[in-house]
């Protein structure tokens, strides 16, 4: 699920509410169920993120979820509202279709590493591959800086063809970004 979306769903819920879920395939689906609301907290953090505690209609046994695990959530129906996707396969058609993927800090580390091979070609052009138009074409690198907050996200400061600077962040745009290649 989109993590707003969720979000916006958990942000409604009140103790004693019932939520059914669904998950991805793998070792979330055990808990696919109905549940009732324990308790209900915003965390520290980035993004703040919504700690529920549910105890399962069923069988009695609890369970602790995050609102920053929506790429673990299929769909879920809640006060009678079904939000998500339909099936784990349409998720990932339209995941893939739009690109509306949050960025991974896996990704993010990937796409860190290339830029730090990059900031080693000052001044040579690089062709970028993107799901949006301002990053896709070819640049010139110009150099690597630290973003401040996020640790280890990386900006590339590149030059378009008509001279105007443009920004590549190695965390934020890792989801966007799909090659990098080095114009010799």
């Amino acid at each position: 699920m989109r993590k707003s979306d969720l979000r916006d769903v958990l942000n409604v819920l009140k103790v004693d509410s019932e939520v059914t879920f669904t998950f991805v395939a793998g070792a979330e689906s055990v808990n696919n169920g109905t549940y009732k609301v324990v308790s209900y907290k915003n965390t520290k953090g980035r993004g703040a993120p919504l700690q529920l505690e549910f105890v399962n209609t069923q069988t009695g046994n609890k369970f602790t979820f995050h609102s920053k695990d929506n790429d673990k959530v299929v769909n879920l129906t809640a006060n009678g509202n079904f939000y998500g996707y339909q099936t784990e396969e349409e998720m990932n058609l339209v995941v893939n279709a739009k690109g509306d993927m949050e960025p991974t800090l896996e990704a993010g580390a990937s796409l860190k590493k290339v830029f730090e091979e990059l900031a080693k070609e000052v001044g040579n052009k690089v062709e970028l591959k993107a799901k949006t138009p301002e990053l896709t074409g070819t640049f010139t690198i110009e150099k690597l800086t630290k973003a401040k907050g996020r640790v280890s996200q990386m900006i590339l400061l590149l030059r378009d063809g008509t001279g105007n600077p443009v920004e590549a962040w190695s965390y934020k745009h890792s989801n966007i970004i799909t090659d990098v290649n080095l114009i010799t």
